[in-house]
């Protein structure tokens, strides 16, 4: 290998290390990165190894991070976490483990809460087209369709 392949992997790596020290990233997310670097596959491979080897980058504490904090600050359902994780490469066993530490409980009242809120924002009085909304709503943010049905109902019978 060439002096100058080796400053440009060295370089790369450099960098790999500084964007990761800064905040999480997944595995997928540094791939994509380095072929801006017009790495081939195997040096891709050692940078990465070499990430993971030096905890730089660790997808199962990335996706419990992810899972934790698009739930509670975004209000992103399981439906859309898994897709945005899936979306970054994350390994389907992984992103399942970082699923499971959603509470349960907390998780339904999350939905709870935010078909009151959207039904306090809805001025349409017609009941069915008041759910429609909410129902779309509650879909956008990758809510499961039972448990927004199950929701809705509880709410909007409590009224």
């Amino acid at each position: 290998m060439s002096r100058e392949r080796e400053e440009i992997i060295k370089s790369a790596l450099d960098r790999m290390q500084i964007i990761c020290s800064k905040s999480e990233k997944c595995s997928g997310e540094i791939v994509e990165k380095l072929k801006s670097y017009s790495l081939n596959e195997n040096e891709i491979s050692g940078i990465l190894e070499s990430l993971k080897r030096d905890k730089f980058i660790d997808d199962r504490r990335y996706s419990t991070f992810f899972c934790r904090d698009k739930f509670r600050f975004n209000h992103w359902g399981k439906i859309k976490i898994r897709q945005s994780l899936k979306i970054k490469k994350v390994d389907s066993d992984i992103i399942e483990e970082g699923l499971s530490l959603i509470d349960d409980d907390a998780y339904y009242e999350l939905i709870l809460e935010l078909v009151r809120e959207k039904n306090r924002k809805i001025t349409d009085s017609n009941i069915y087209s008041r759910k429609g909304k909410i129902f779309r709503f509650l879909g956008s943010k990758g809510f499961e369709s039972d448990l927004i049905y199950k929701a809705i109902a509880e709410v909007l019978n409590d009224e």
